[in-house]
C-alpha cells in the first residue's frame, strides 16, 4: 500500500490526472498485451493477388476502333507491365511509349519479303510515334528487347490465326518461323535497330486487299494490338 501511495504522489507531482489508488493498483497488475500467435501449422500470410489476366482481343474490328484507347485500357488490365504504364500515362507517353509499340506495315522495304509473309514495324512516324528500338540480350537486360511473337488473323476470323515466333535478335534460329531484316538493307543493328522489320506469316490463301488483326508481344513492354488493311 505504501508503494501505491508513492505512485499516486509521483503522478500528482508530474501533473498526471489523479487516479484512485485502486485504479493504479489495477493498472500495475494488468499484464502487457500479448502478440498474436502464428497461424496453426506455421502457414504464412497470403501473397499479394496476381494481376488480372487481360481480356482476349476482339475477333473483329469494332465499329469505332481506337487503337490507342484500346491498348491503354487493355494495358491497365494487365497486358502491359505496371511500371511501363506509368510512362505511357505521362504527358508525352502516347507518342514516346504506347505509339512506338503499335504495328504498321512500312511503305518501302529494300529487303525482299518472302511470299506468304507480312512485313511489320512498330511506331509509325507518319502518326507522330517514336520508332521502336530493338536490342539483343545483355547483362542489363538478359531477355533482350524485341517482339518474341506475332499473331496474325483475318479480321472476323480468329480461327485463321497464324503465330510467328522470334527466338532472338538480330537473328532468329531455324527453330522458329519468324525472320528479321532491315528496312533499308543496312546492318540490322544500325540506328539503334529502329529499322528492324519483322516478317510474320500470313494466313493461307490471301490475295488482294485484306483486313488483318495483328497482335504481338514485346518481351520488355507487354502486348499490343491493332487492325491493319494491307494488300497481299
Amino acid at each position: 500500500m505504501k508503494q501505491q501511495r508513492r505512485d499516486f504522489l509521483k503522478a500528482a507531482a508530474l501533473g498526471v490526472p489523479a487516479l484512485s489508488l485502486g485504479s493504479i493498483a489495477c493498472a500495475k497488475k494488468t499484464p502487457p498485451p500479448q502478440k498474436s500467435a502464428p497461424p496453426a501449422g506455421g502457414s504464412q500470410p497470403a501473397a499479394a493477388a496476381a494481376l488480372p489476366e487481360p481480356p482476349p482481343p476482339p475477333a473483329s474490328q469494332p465499329s469505332h476502333w481506337d487503337a490507342v484507347a484500346y491498348n491503354l485500357q487493355r494495358g491497365a488490365n494487365g497486358a502491359i507491365p505496371e511500371s511501363y504504364m506509368k510512362k505511357i500515362q505521362a504527358a508525352d507517353g502516347i507518342q514516346k511509349h504506347l505509339g512506338k509499340h503499335l504495328p504498321y506495315r512500312p511503305q518501302t522495304i529494300s529487303a525482299a519479303v518472302p511470299a506468304g509473309f507480312l512485313p511489320v514495324m512498330w511506331g509509325d512516324p507518319a502518326k507522330g510515334f517514336a520508332m521502336h528500338p530493338n536490342a539483343g540480350k545483355s547483362e542489363k537486360n538478359p531477355e533482350g528487347h524485341w517482339y518474341n511473337w506475332i499473331k496474325v488473323a483475318i479480321d472476323g476470323k480468329p480461327d485463321t490465326e497464324i503465330v510467328t515466333k522470334f527466338d532472338n535478335w538480330p537473328q532468329t534460329s531455324s527453330a522458329v518461323n519468324g525472320k528479321l531484316v532491315d528496312a533499308e538493307g543496312k546492318e540490322i543493328t544500325a540506328e539503334r535497330s529502329k529499322q528492324t522489320v519483322y516478317l510474320a506469316e500470313l494466313p493461307k490463301g490471301l490475295s488482294g486487299e485484306v483486313r488483318l488483326r495483328v497482335w504481338a508481344h514485346c518481351l520488355t513492354h507487354g502486348e499490343y494490338l491493332d487492325f491493319l488493311t494491307v494488300t497481299v
